[in-house]
């Protein structure tokens, strides 16, 4: 795998099956019932989905700063100061677009775990008014 263009497929390809646990890992909230409370209440895939979209915005940033600061020589060529603003716009595009498909799956994963939980505790209570714990005689 010598050539940029395929390492770069493989990193993109990396990241998009690494991200949007909550999507891939939780239930929707539709899909929840009420009296089978077997859904994923943990809130680990969205902590993990935050932690990425946060790390998708420093590259951004660090990138567009070192451009900013270095900014364009006189003697470069209108195509070449045109390249460089093309892939610079790109690739904060990009990201921005990633980190919003992150984030996005964040919000829906701590919400679909306070939705499971909610459930979870309505089903053990409705269980427990059902099935009264028998009390002990003296």
């Amino acid at each position: 795998m010598n050539s940029t263009s395929a390492k770069v497929s493989l990193c993109v390809a990396f990241a998009i099956l690494a991200s949007s646990c909550s999507y891939a890992s939780m239930q929707r909230m539709e899909e929840m019932e009420k009296n089978k409370p077997d859904c994923v209440s943990s809130r680990l895939a969205p902590v993990i989905d935050s932690v990425v979209a946060a790390g998708s915005s420093i590259p951004t940033i660090g990138f567009t700063a070192i451009a900013i600061d270095r900014g364009i020589p006189e003697t470069t060529s209108p195509v070449s100061s045109l390249s460089v603003v093309i892939g610079t716009s790109l690739f904060a595009a990009g990201s921005a677009v990633f980190g919003a498909f992150w984030t996005s799956s964040a919000v829906q994963g701590f919400r679909r775990a306070k939705v499971c939980e909610e459930l979870k505790k309505n089903y053990v209570d409705e269980r427990r008014a059902a099935h009264p714990a028998p009390r002990a005689n003296p």
